[in-house]
């Protein structure tokens, strides 16, 4: 299952795939606590914010192996890790 998170709402059915899914920061923190996620997208935009929710809510540990990363025109960066 991979995990994305916008910050905006997206119709789920415009998931690319069945195993893609758009989550809420508090769904995917109790699936990576029941380690029901084994891939992880993340997407990393170049602007500052001053709030939100932490990726790993209550500072779980995950150990993670890096798969691909990839740096987009727009200065964004795709993340892509499996669980170790």
């Amino acid at each position: 299952m991979a995990f994305w998170e916008t910050g905006e709402e997206r119709n789920p059915s415009a998931a690319a795939s069945d195993s893609e899914l758009g989550l809420g920061a508090e769904l995917a923190a109790t699936l990576t606590a029941h380690r029901l996620i084994d891939e992880y997208h993340v997407f990393v935009f170049p602007v500052a914010i001053r709030g939100g929710k932490p990726f790993f809510a209550d500072r779980a540990r995950v150990d993670l192996d890096v798969l691909e990363t990839r740096t987009f025109g727009n200065r964004v960066v795709h993340l892509r890790y499996r669980r170790a």
